[in-house]
């Protein structure tokens, strides 16, 4: 069971740490990823933080901008 100082090590990742990976792989800035989407780098920022999630019609986009499985972005 997990508790509030220590997440479960099975649940799936947050969007934003997502976000952050994959902007890591790919080697991009907020910008980068920004551009591509058409969104503000603010904006950006504010989903890899966790202060806002994305809407599913922009994690769709995020699916298609890093060729990843829209089922897995929107879990």
């Amino acid at each position: 069971m997990a508790t509030d100082s220590q997440p479960d090590a099975d649940a799936a990742p947050t969007i934003g740490a997502w976000i952050r990976r994959e902007l890591a792989y790919h080697d991009w800035t907020a910008a980068d990823l920004a551009r591509r989407l058409g969104v503000s780098s603010g904006r950006i920022s504010e989903w890899s933080s966790g202060r806002y999630t994305p809407s599913p019609a922009s994690c769709l986009r995020l699916a298609e901008v890093f060729a990843a499985d829209p089922d897995r972005v929107l879990a």
